[in-house]
Formats: structure tokens, C-alpha cells, sequence
């Protein structure tokens, strides 16, 4: 049994042993958008032309999104708060003054749900009513769409997993009333629609972990205020978490489990800077992503490369940096090196639960293994000796993996 458990931690090791570079592009003047997955590279591309808002499977969210993946030759999708909440009444365009942009925080608020009032029960576009137990809409919206027409459209309820709505001229011409059906969608957290095309689009899979996108976020305008501006940036799924270390990828410290924060933002698009004189993007080498994902793996990754509109292309290395969370009760327990820095040879302490077979093994901050190691842990507290290391002066990864799936990792130092 331990054979075979071993090959398959062998098999996992080997992507840990490689970091690789990795280049996603949101093509030519921006116009596409991609959700990347980290432990295959699978991306799925959405034209960003192909839809102008998007519902979130999570009903209790009951999260309305607007499209500001915007290209930077297209128009911009707008969403503003009607002057009115009674659908029927003919709007004018210049009674809109409110602009409402997604929350770049979470995903369980878009544009339509900004407008909420602190009461528990308010979405935004609409409350929840305990007698029909469904979400109800009591407000009008206007979107802009890309040929500059508009739009007001309200939505009417959220009942049995379905999205009910309508849209129509701000005259009241053209109205189309149109249902989202949430259970034709299983395996997907974003349904597209597009307003303009009157369809629904498509739905985006759940095991994306980063999206590569445009979006409007505050920007210091330099003069002691702050601008909603399109920026191009990644954001990172529901359930995915993020650690930002202000250090190079070589002198990152695997940060701690309370370090690392739900925000879908916090990769967001400040890695990068421009350089106005020169024209040309230049990138943060002193800042370093870990990434967790739902499975606990953490992935650390920093920014190679950004060739702006030219090309969209964002270039990035990712390395594992952990199997597995670092804490919890299923994990090993209470690892420590000693001493730290290490020379030819240290110790190694840890505790299991029970009695059962542990992967030591150490790699350079190339994902290289150096060494490895295979002890008969028992359980409670244990002490492993390992020497003849042989390793040149530098930063390294120690990694614990069990035949049960516990795994840890921390950071040796050799002088």
C-alpha cells in the first residue's frame, strides 16, 4: 500500500519540482477575458463582446454582475440606478447620474446588489420575502450597452432557482421578459447573458481558479482623490484565497493560514506599473502571490512579464509551494528544524497521529529535489536525523508527506 501511495506523491512531486512559466494573454486591445485553472493550465477564453451581465449559481448571493471586461477599443457596458422603481415609467437619460460598478471584494456582490441597504433581507435589485421564500425586485436598472443603446430592465424575482426578469427601450418599446433557469447549470458558479443579443450565453465551469480580466476599480487620481478606472488584472475565484508578500519569490516565507484572505482582488492588477517616459510596462520583483486553493494545495506565483494592449499577454512562474494547508488536526503537527540555518546536517521533529510511513524531501527554489528520505513514523512526537546534504548556501523547501495524504511544508536555510 505504501508503494502505491508513494508513486502517487512521486507523481505530485514531480509538478512540485518544476516551476514553469506561464503566459495568458486577454488578446489585442484587451478584448477577451480567461479563467485559468492552475494544476492543468486549462483556460477557458469568453469574448468579452459576448455578454453584459452574469448570475452567480450561488442563490444565497443571489449576486447580479455587469460585464466591465471591457476591450480598449469598445465601448464600455454602463449600469446606472433608475430614477424610478416603477418599470412601466418612460426614463430619460439624463435623469442618470448614479454609476454602479461590480464589487471587486467578493463575488457574492455585483453592480445589482451595490444599491443594498443595511437591512439583511435587501439584495440590492431586490429583497427577500419569508412568506414565498423567494428574493422579489423593487428596483429599476438602466444599462448602456456597447452600440449605445439602452436598457432598463428589472428583475423581477429569484424563485426555485430561476432568475426572472425584464428589459425593455426607456420608452417601454421592445420589452422582453426572460427567465435564467439556475438548475440547467450544476457544474458552473457564472451563467452569462446578453442583454443586447436577448440570450442567455453560457456558463463558466467551477474549477477556474484565476480570472485574467479588465475590470473598474478606485485609482488615486494624484491629487488626494480616487477615479473608477479600467484596469487589467487578475481575480481570484469563490472558495480560492490569497496571501500578498511584499518579497521576492527567493525570499518569500510561506505565510501563515490566518495570512491568507477570501478578497477576490488581492492579486488585482498593482503588480505592474507603467512607465510613461519610455513607454513600456514595468513589474513588481518585490511582490510575491500564494495562492490556496479549495484542495488546500498552495501555489506561489509572481509576475514575469505585461506587454500591455499590444498583445493582452500577462506572464507569470508558479511553483507549489505546499501540498496541503499547514494546520488543521488531520495534518502533521508541530514540525521544526533544528538548527535553522543548517549546514551539512539538522534534525527534524514532528508528531503524527498515528503510526505510518513519511516522504521527507527538500527542493530549491528552482522546484528541484535535492533530497529525499523515507522514514517509519510512529505515533506522537518524532525526531528524524538527516545529514550528508552536500547543498550549496541558499533558501530551500522542506516537505513532509505521509501515506495517509498529510503533508506539510516549511522553509530551511542552508549556510
Amino acid at each position: 500500500m505504501f508503494r502505491s501511495i508513494f508513486t502517487l506523491l512521486t507523481v505530485f512531486l514531480f509538478n512540485f519540482a518544476n516551476a514553469q512559466f506561464v503566459e495568458v494573454s486577454l488578446n489585442e486591445g484587451y478584448t477577451q477575458q480567461v479563467f485559468y485553472q492552475f494544476d492543468n493550465d486549462h483556460t477557458d477564453i469568453v469574448e468579452n463582446t459576448d455578454w453584459d451581465i452574469a448570475f452567480s449559481t450561488n442563490i444565497h448571493a443571489a449576486a447580479i454582475h455587469l460585464n466591465e471586461a471591457t476591450g480598449i477599443d469598445e465601448f464600455q457596458v454602463e449600469l446606472y440606478l433608475a430614477p424610478t422603481n416603477d418599470f412601466d415609467a418612460r426614463i430619460s437619460v439624463g435623469d442618470l447620474d448614479e454609476q454602479l460598478y461590480n464589487d471587486e471584494v467578493s463575488w457574492e456582490n455585483g453592480a445589482f446588489n451595490l444599491v443594498r441597504e443595511n437591512t439583511g433581507i435587501d439584495f440590492g435589485w431586490g429583497s427577500y420575502n419569508a412568506q414565498t421564500r423567494s428574493v422579489e425586485g423593487t428596483r429599476v436598472f438602466v444599462l448602456k450597452l456597447r452600440k449605445g443603446n439602452y436598457k432598463k430592465i428589472k428583475f423581477e424575482s429569484l424563485s426555485s432557482n430561476a432568475f426572472t426578469f425584464r428589459f425593455a427601450d426607456l420608452d417601454g418599446l421592445n420589452e422582453v421578459n426572460t427567465t435564467v433557469d439556475l438548475n440547467r447549470s450544476t457544474d458552473g458558479n457564472l451563467i452569462y447573458y446578453s442583454v443586447a443579443n436577448e440570450e442567455e450565453v453560457r456558463k463558466v465551469e467551477r474549477n477556474w481558479d484565476l480570472l485574467f480580466t479588465r475590470y473598474n476599480t478606485p485609482v488615486d487620481d494624484g491629487i488626494g482623490g480616487f477615479l473608477d478606472y479600467s484596469v487589467s488584472g487578475v481575480l481570484s475565484a469563490p472558495g480560492v484565497e490569497v496571501a500578498e508578500v511584499n518579497e521576492s519569490p527567493q525570499n518569500a516565507d510561506l505565510p501563515s493560514f490566518t495570512e491568507y484572505l477570501p478578497d477576490l482582488d488581492l492579486i488585482g492588477y498593482d503588480w505592474k506599473d507603467i512607465d510613461i517616459e519610455n513607454v513600456i510596462w514595468t513589474i513588481n520583483t518585490e511582490r510575491t502571490y500564494f495562492v490556496r486553493l479549495r484542495n488546500g494545495v498552495v501555489w506561489r506565483m509572481h509576475f514575469i512579464d505585461f506587454e500591455g494592449v499590444s498583445t493582452g499577454t500577462m506572464v507569470f512562474e508558479k511553483f507549489v509551494a505546499s501540498l496541503a494547508s499547514t494546520t488543521g488536526s488531520d495534518l502533521m503537527q508541530d514540525v521544526a528544524v533544528f538548527p535553522n540555518p543548517i549546514q551539512n546536517e539538522a534534525e527534524i521533529t514532528f508528531s503524527l497521529n498515528d503510526t505510518e510511513d513519511v516522504g521527507i524531501s527538500i527542493f530549491n527554489m528552482m522546484g528541484q529535489q535535492v533530497y529525499k528520505k523515507s522514514v517509519r513514523g510512529k505515533g506522537g512526537f518524532n525526531a528524524v536525523a538527516i545529514n550528508d546534504l552536500n547543498l550549496m548556501s541558499g533558501t530551500y523547501a522542506l516537505v513532509l508527506n505521509s501515506t495517509s495524504g498529510k503533508s506539510v511544508s516549511t522553509k530551511i536555510v542552508v549556510q
